[in-house]
């Protein structure tokens, strides 16, 4: 979280979105403070904390 405050700070010209794509529940603090969020093979409990947030889930796998 600090580094992306510390990102944000650093560049104020940028204006666009933050788009986080994750797997884990350790980055749900990140998946807090960004605009769009994307769950790629979530974990279990992220799965279920995503859901509360309307979050999308892609499955993605080598073929």
């Amino acid at each position: 979280m600090a580094r992306l405050t510390q990102w944000r700070e650093a560049h104020p010209q940028y204006d666009g979105e933050v788009t986080f794509y994750t797997d884990s529940i350790n980055d749900l603090p990140l998946c807090l403070h960004a605009d769009r969020v994307r769950l790629v093979n979530p974990c279990p409990q992220l799965q279920a904390a995503g859901a509360g947030y309307g979050w999308p889930v892609l499955s993605w796998r080598l073929e």
